[in-house]
């Protein structure tokens, strides 16, 4: 079966349920390492549909439609991946003054560089 981004032919350990006429593909190795090394896309995140999303219980929808990860978005908005993730599961609701913190960080930083 050949490799998503690449092509090339890749034959080690491929999983059976990874059926092709299903939709499945597979990543190799090295386009998998190269995937990992590549800088956040470059967003333009709106500090006030940030904080919407927050309180709408939406965070991973929003995240996710900006093409950023968890440790994207923690790192914009100057918290640990683990502290974000308490946030877009539920587990943890910013105050009023976190809140704020966040739309001034954003409204302070650059959008990560590509």
């Amino acid at each position: 079966m050949p490799c998503k981004i690449c092509g090339e032919l890749y034959t080690d350990n491929i999983d059976p349920a990874v059926d092709p006429a299903k939709g499945g593909y597979i990543i190799c190795a090295r386009c998998t390492m190269r995937l990992a090394d590549a800088p956040a896309p470059e967003v333009e995140i709106d500090p006030d549909a940030l904080i919407e999303a927050i309180n709408n219980r939406q965070l991973a929808q929003f995240r996710k439609s900006l093409g950023l990860t968890q440790e994207d978005l923690a790192g914009r908005l100057g918290i640990k991946r683990t502290q974000y993730y308490k946030i877009e599961k539920g587990q943890y609701i910013p105050s009023l003054r976190v809140l704020n913190r966040f739309k001034s960080k954003l409204m302070h930083t650059k959008p990560l560089a590509a």
